[in-house]
């Protein structure tokens, strides 16, 4: 936008032919300055002239605050030019100069004593129309001139509300978050305190500086009952909500209830956010709490269940939600309900090994919701055979870019309850026989005892002759079967011959004993597995590795740019085997 001969022809309302014979021949540029202080001249009145009929009667100089010709603004503002002249939104020069992102200008007009809190029809000042337009310099003067920051347009949105809600550059929300004269606590109309409304938003960098600035605010709760953590977990913003419930960030009441007394855990299982579910387990939310109408996160998980058959996890599932994505891969292998799998991870984390029985406000159990499902009985099955076991798989979930996250990782055992066994099956030809390694003993009618992991079976064999245990593994790798063998002695767990007789009699004693050998064994055998497992699909042996020591399988690593793990960007894919 320049000022052209035509801008300065409607400057003098066409009624003088000798100026329009100027205004023709003036050219862009110093020309223009020139004449403008030719027309000053010979009409001194007519500094703040505009050009009716055309929309939003800008004057000269709010054209040329836009423009940033200094030499010409100064030239109105020494003729007397108005600060304060408005075009039909209610711009004010100023204004016109936080739009053009014009910091010096911006510096001359408030040095001349521009109104720095004037507002437009909208209630918007300069300072929100420089973050709006993310002008960074622009909204460092108006700060350095002390401009009100509070000051709410016609929305209640301050200029901090507007940068969240624009996701502006990370120096724009710095420099309003580091405003002594700031007030958090300052609501827009829809009574989102600026927290909250960066918990809306998602913006992360924003709810990091404000948990900094004003923790109080993390618990505070709008008039329906929702604080920061409901929003976040509402609308599945999980970096969000690590920030507000980490020790060294917004340490955040996981259970807070809003006025429905539903707890964040509630909302975000009802929308199906896997990643913040189990963030809000892992950081010990209630999964027995209940709504106002009774309801447990499972009776909700089930009920939402039909909305999620087409469901497919995405990529950063593995990484944020790999509980839940391992159920869901195991269902999908096994041609289960797989819109189950939310629900399965509850009621896998459920202590009490209550929740399949508690009964809502009107009497029904999560269970009774399936009854409508031809596949009730099998549905009623499949979630009694996730109940709570005791784990000790190790899952790393990568932390989000702030670090906010603590601990890093999640423990989970293999199944040790007797539901956990239903899925075993016994091995025929050469899986029924195996070899001790310490005395070459065969060993034939090998007993499957457990199956640790879908893509793995464990068999548990006892060696007469020397009393030694073969944990005998299986693990099917892209449609084969892959067999291997270890040895395990305990010497302390060896019976003499003496003393076998009076084991076998005291059945009871040996069953707990047995069990208590059986975890151990388990817990050996999944640590073997799990070092070589692939950390994205937890099917197939890592055989890829990558320059930073990460790996995976060769079907994940194929399209991978950089590494799941720690994000750096692969530059080599190296084949192990």
């Amino acid at each position: 936008m320049d000022v052209t001969r035509e801008n300065l022809r409607f400057l003098s309302d066409g009624t003088d032919s000798e100026v329009e014979e100027l205004l023709r021949d003036a050219e862009i540029g110093e020309d223009d300055v020139d004449a403008v202080r030719e027309f000053l001249k010979k009409y001194p009145g007519r500094v703040d002239a505009c050009a009716p009929g055309r929309g939003c009667f800008k004057t000269c100089l709010q054209v040329a605050a836009f423009q940033g010709q200094r030499e010409l603004c100064t030239l109105l503002l020494d003729a007397g030019a108005s600060l304060r002249a408005v075009d039909a939104y209610g711009d004010t020069p100023l204004h016109y100069a936080a739009f053009g992102n014009q910091p010096e200008i911006m510096d001359l007009l408030l040095s001349r004593g521009a109104a720095i809190n004037a507002v437009d029809n909208d209630r918007r000042s300069a300072l929100h129309m420089a973050v709006n337009k993310q002008h960074v310099q622009c909204v460092r003067v108006l700060l350095r001139y002390h401009c009100d920051v509070n000051l709410q347009d016609s929305n209640g949105d301050t200029a901090l509300h507007d940068a969240i809600r624009k996701d502006a550059l990370m120096d724009v929300i710095n420099a309003l978050c580091a405003c002594e004269r700031i007030d958090f606590t300052l609501r827009n109309k829809r009574g989102f305190n600026i927290l909250q409304h960066a918990a809306l938003k998602g913006n992360a960098h924003a709810t990091e500086r404000l948990v900094a600035r004003a923790r109080q605010l993390v618990d505070v709760k709008k008039e329906d009952g929702f604080a920061a953590l409901h929003i976040a977990a509402l609308n599945g913003h999980r970096e969000v909500a690590a920030i507000l419930l980490s020790q060294n960030g917004g340490r955040a009441k996981v259970d807070l209830r809003n006025n429905r007394r539903k707890t964040p855990l509630h909302l975000a299982t009802s929308n199906g956010h896997w990643s913040l579910v189990e963030l809000l387990v892992h950081h010990n939310a209630d999964i027995g709490s209940t709504d106002e109408n009774g309801d447990t996160v499972l009776h909700i998980a089930i009920a939402k269940s039909p909305n999620q058959q087409t469901a497919v996890p995405t990529p950063e599932s593995s990484r944020d939600s790999p509980l839940i994505y391992a159920i869901w891969q195991n269902l999908a292998r096994q041609g289960a309900k797989t819109e189950l799998a939310l629900a399965c991870f509850l009621v896998s984390v459920d202590k009490s090994c209550k929740l399949l029985e508690v009964r809502n406000n009107k009497d029904k159990t999560p269970l009774d919701l399936l009854k409508d499902n031809p596949q009730a009985a099998l549905l009623a099955d499949l979630l009694r055979s996730f109940k709570y076991q005791s784990h000790s798989t190790q899952l790393e979930i990568e932390n989000p870019p702030t670090g906010y996250v603590e601990p890093p990782t999640y423990r989970i055992d293999n199944i040790s309850q007797s539901e956990g066994l239903r899925g075993a099956k016994n091995i025929a030809g050469s899986g029924d026989a195996a070899e001790c390694r310490d005395c070459s003993e065969i060993i034939a009618d090998a007993k499957q005892e457990n199956r640790i992991d879908p893509s793995s079976i464990v068999t548990l064999v006892g060696c007469a002759r020397c009393g030694h245990t073969v944990v005998k593994t299986q693990a099917i790798q892209d449609g084969q079967l892959a067999t291997g063998e270890v040895s395990i002695a305990n010497p302390e767990d060896v019976p003499s011959k003496g003393k076998r007789k009076e084991e076998i009699g005291d059945r009871e004693k040996e069953k707990d004993k047995g069990f208590k050998r059986l975890r151990y064994l388990e817990t050996r055998v999944a640590d073997l597995e799990e070092a070589n497992m692939c950390r994205i699909c937890m099917e197939r042996r890592r055989n890829v590795a990558f320059l930073c020591g990460h790996g995976a399988c060769e079907h994940c690593a194929a399209p991978l740019k950089t590494c799941h793990m720690c994000r750096k960007t692969i530059t080599k894919k190296i084949n192990l085997y």
